[in-house]
């Protein structure tokens, strides 16, 4: 209520030195703060500052509003004064008298430009809290780029044009080769700030992508990296003609190793199957951790049997070794597209080769649990069963 109040209490005073300047009338408001004789309009600021403290007069206003129209009125309020700041400083950087007054007695003094980009780089920060200019204090890309870009955008012109002037009138340059230099650097300036601006961009959006398609832990692809490169890979080996093969492993003893060991221990191990993998595939195929202690391999390279038969060798050397406090062991199962069988999605890929790694998964625990029966039944029911 307070802001309101002095916002009032300034936008009837611009507004009467703006009302003075219409009417060639002078008011007592205009010399009850400052008074000189010497002048024609004693007390009277320029229309530029009058302009300058009747729109934010009007922001104080209205600062208490709540609306999108209200917001939109301020932000509006908010680009005419900051423009307004622009166009006195404009003035006094290139000696345009009448851009900061109207007369000798009648000015935007320098003092007064400095109270009026203080006071529009505070209002501007208010503005940044919500509205249109919120997007300055962002997090995301389009604040990150636009802070970067700002000082740039606000300096560049000024500096341009000042090099015009210094061309045509210190070195004494004909107006056409000042103006032809001043476009060149124009040109050239914002060619480097595009393509600043389009690396940074570039950069960005694979940061983004490498968060949102990669597995946090093990650096390799996600679920969503997998399905999505995988989907891009079927469509290829649809149009060329081509088979790609998709492997779906899940690790033995994930959880008791966890339960024994640790769960630093557990993700050491997953870290070391997702390094394994990595190494003994083709850099062309797609290597993923689709969750918990399941992985994955799409390829198209045809021979996944013998990278199978060589992860299988070093794996078994690994264990032998017997220097990693686990064991590696892992069930696999496979599917493969071809014009010759009925898998024609890659959801369906993935869904057979997870079937046919469970049934191998099965196969593996039944011998175990025979051996377990057998060794737990008593010694009547074996000569039983044996007669």
């Amino acid at each position: 209520m307070a802001g309101q109040v002095l916002g009032g209490i300034v936008l009837l005073i611009a507004g009467t030195a703006l009302l003075g300047h219409a009417t060639g009338e002078p008011f007592y408001l205009e010399t009850l703060l400052a008074s000189d004789g010497q002048s024609l309009a004693p007390g009277r600021m320029s229309i530029q500052t009058s302009l300058f403290f009747v729109m934010l007069g009007f922001a104080c206003v209205c600062e208490g509003k709540d609306g999108p129209s209200c917001t939109l009125i301020r932000d509006l309020v908010c680009s005419l004064l900051v423009t307004l700041v622009f166009v006195v400083a404009a003035g006094y950087l290139f000696g345009a008298s009448t851009l900061f007054g109207q007369g000798s007695d009648i000015r935007t003094s320098p003092q007064t430009l400095v109270s009026m980009v203080l006071l529009a780089t505070s209002l501007l920060i208010t503005r940044m809290q919500q509205g249109y200019f919120a997007i300055l204090a962002g997090i995301g890309i389009g604040g990150e780029i636009s802070r970067a870009v700002l000082p740039l955008a606000v300096s560049l012109p000024f500096l341009i044009i000042s090099c015009s002037v210094w061309l045509s009138q210190g070195k004494g340059m004909s107006p056409a080769l000042a103006s032809a230099l001043t476009a060149s650097l124009s040109a050239g300036s914002l060619f480097v700030v595009l393509v600043w601006l389009s690396r940074k961009i570039n950069g960005m959006e694979s940061e983004l992508r490498d968060i949102s398609l990669v597995d946090d832990l093990t650096k390799i692809n996600n679920r969503r990296g997998f399905f999505m490169l995988g989907e891009h890979m079927l469509f290829e080996a649809h149009r060329d003609g081509r088979t790609i093969t998709v492997l779906f492993f899940d690790l033995d003893g994930l959880k008791g190793i966890n339960d024994t060991l640790g769960h630093d221990i557990g993700s050491d191990l997953l870290k070391h199957v997702a390094t394994l993998l990595r190494d003994h595939f083709r850099k062309s195929d797609v290597v993923a951790r689709l969750g918990g202690d399941e992985f994955a391999v799409v390829s198209s390279s045809g021979d996944t049997q013998i990278a199978l038969k060589r992860l299988e060798r070093v794996v078994n050397a690994i264990n032998k070794a017997g220097k990693r406090p686990y064991h590696i062991s892992y069930s696999v199962g496979e599917a493969t597209f071809s014009a010759d069988n009925s898998l024609t999605s890659f959801s369906e890929l993935v869904a057979t080769a997870d079937a046919r790694m469970y049934e191998r998964k099965r196969a593996k625990k039944q011998p175990r649990q025979s051996s377990l029966r057998s060794a737990t039944s008593p010694p009547a029911r074996e000569v039983e069963t044996a007669s």
